[in-house]
């Protein structure tokens, strides 16, 4: 019965009508193809509606449209107040006339973690009082990165804005797991969850890249050099809206990036034991002393993240 399904839309009406008292049977149907089922059953259900099954149906599928076209529309709205505001924080620079050397890597974190942080309050419906301390944590944050001396050779300073974006991560993870009372299968989720994050991340700043590149060649046709207003304007602003993007896709469609994150799992994991390997043997070879060097524990750091 389940092969019927994909072979037509005739034998699908057959099988909703011939198994409408079997609820097992309807279950499969609907798994193979949700949106053909959804579509078929509501073209049956005037002639069904006497059966409680098809009721049941009925008000599972209509409820389940509303829903998720409500939530939709809620979460293209939050995107788009977030990118506004994220977006006019990268702007900084260019209204008030601040370096953007010495802006940029201070406050960069602050276009994307405190709005991610700003979803989930909202799409809970958290009381603000849960979000209170991390924004006090991430006000008092944003003042003493940006009342530290404008003198980047300053190791301070270059270790404060390396450090930083890992705070704003750890509030955003405390607002992550307010809502599941800071349980350990919350804090598990969370560590799954910017796996997610960032996977589905790379994959639309992949097709952003793409989506420019094609822009750039189609107007360079034409003669017109659009690369400066693309970086002062499409690039500042949507830059930001990347992040914000992945995490609605990550928090609202899980089953989207659930068979991914295993298969770059799957992909990835012996690449990385062989690059080790190869890499331990080189360094044993050479006689090098690697742990004197900070680049290479921050990119060691980054590789146990990646792990």
């Amino acid at each position: 019965m389940t092969q019927d399904l994909t072979s037509g839309q005739p034998d699908l009406r057959e099988s909703i009508l011939q198994h409408i008292e079997e609820p097992a049977v309807l279950e499969r149907l609907y798994r193979v193809d949700a949106t053909a089922f959804g579509k078929t059953f509501m073209q049956l259900y005037p002639m069904i509606k006497d059966q409680v099954i098809a009721r049941v149906w009925y008000e599972r599928l209509n409820h389940r449209s509303t829903s998720a076209v409500s939530s939709m529309r809620r979460d293209w709205i939050f995107i788009f107040i977030a990118t506004l505001a994220a977006g006019g924080l990268m702007k900084f620079p260019d209204l008030f006339g601040f370096r953007d050397d010495v802006f940029y890597p201070r406050n960069i974190a602050f276009a994307v973690f405190p709005m991610l942080s700003a979803f989930i309050v909202w799409r809970n419906g958290l009381r603000m009082s849960a979000y209170l301390l991390p924004l006090v944590v991430t006000v008092l944050a944003a003042i003493y990165i940006n009342v530290l001396p404008t003198d980047g050779t300053r190791d301070s300073v270059m270790l404060a804005c390396i450090h930083l974006p890992l705070l704003l991560w750890a509030v955003h993870g405390y607002v992550f797991t307010t809502d599941a009372g800071h349980a350990h299968s919350a804090r598990i989720s969370y560590l799954r969850y910017n796996g997610d994050l960032l996977v589905m991340t790379a994959l639309i700043t992949i097709a952003a890249v793409i989506f420019s590149m094609i822009t750039f060649g189609l107007f360079n046709m034409i003669g017109m050099d659009i690369e400066k207003v693309w970086e002062s304007y499409i690039i500042v602003w949507g830059a930001p809206a990347v992040p914000i993007l992945a995490n609605v896709l990550v928090r609202e469609n899980p089953s989207l990036v659930n068979r991914i994150s295993p298969l770059m799992a799957k992909i990835f994991t012996p690449l990385v034991l062989a690059m080790l390997l190869i890499f331990l043997g080189t360094m044993a070879f050479t006689g090098r002393n690697p742990y004197q060097d900070r680049e290479f524990l921050l990119i060691f750091n980054v590789l146990l993240i990646g792990v």
